[in-house]
């Protein structure tokens, strides 16, 4: 689970979401922003390096047919996880 490979994005969940396998999280990108947004996952909690390595593999092995608006909100989703991480070193 310290993420990075091709391998952990087979799964496809909904509308070509890339599924994460994290510790703390596995499942679909879509559902944890869900989580996040509800306040039932702490995003501080989760591997960012993971996070982002796996997001960035699914940018990378997107099919072609995925659109710019959907490769766009998984971007937006690897800043904001990187934010999370930024903002909980903060004290």
């Amino acid at each position: 689970m310290d993420g990075g490979g091709a391998g952990h994005l087979n799964g496809r969940a909904g509308e070509g979401t890339p599924v994460l396998d994290l510790d703390g999280y596995s499942g679909p990108l879509e559902q944890l922003l869900v989580l996040a947004r509800a306040h039932e996952i702490d995003l501080t909690r989760l591997p960012l390096v993971a996070l982002v390595d796996q997001l960035a593999t699914a940018l990378h092995h997107a099919p072609p047919a995925t659109s710019l608006g959907q490769k766009g909100d998984w971007g937006i989703a690897k800043l904001a996880g990187a934010g999370a991480g930024t903002m909980a070193g903060r004290g």
